[in-house]
């Protein structure tokens, strides 16, 4: 578990799905944890969805 603290410049979330199984609800959370950053943290995000046909980010 990760302590965020009013320093914390950077975080890194990741949602944990099966596809064709809990996929939509994996993505609806992201969009909601997204927003929910936004809204009460004042956070700038960035959304990514990892999965065989795309299985690397560029996080920099």
């Amino acid at each position: 578990m990760a302590k965020v603290v009013a320093t914390t410049s950077q975080l890194f979330c990741p949602i944990d799905a099966f596809y064709g199984v809990t996929d939509q609800a994996a993505r609806a959370a992201q969009e909601e944890l997204s927003a929910m950053l936004k809204e009460y943290c004042g956070a700038k995000t960035r959304e990514f969805w990892v999965d065989k046909d795309n299985p690397t980010v560029e996080l920099n």
